[in-house]
């Protein structure tokens, strides 16, 4: 199995995604943190266009698109992350 992963993984046909589907991410959003549980990862992958998301559901059952974009800058995969980067947002708004 590793060699088949080894294989297609040098022609271009692995995808490694960030998370898995029922973790929770942590949103920061108007300087607050918020859980979010992934439903979905949708991808698009074609010659021309390369795009992964994640779909998440809060705790008021909204549903929204996060972009893999995000993720390590709004988006974290652990509260310590997310509060840290929140932390440092404050941080700078203060100078």
């Amino acid at each position: 199995r590793l060699k088949e992963v080894v294989e297609a993984d040098r022609d271009g046909r692995c995808v490694v995604l960030p998370c898995k589907i029922g973790d929770t991410v942590y949103d920061i959003q108007m300087e607050k943190i918020t859980e979010k549980t992934i439903i979905s990862i949708p991808f698009l992958l074609s010659k021309s266009v390369n795009h992964l998301c994640l779909h998440a559901i809060n705790n008021r059952d909204a549903i929204t698109t996060i972009d893999t974009e995000n993720l390590g800058k709004t988006v974290f995969l652990t509260r310590k992350e997310a509060e840290a980067a929140l932390e440092g947002m404050k941080e700078g708004n203060n100078q």
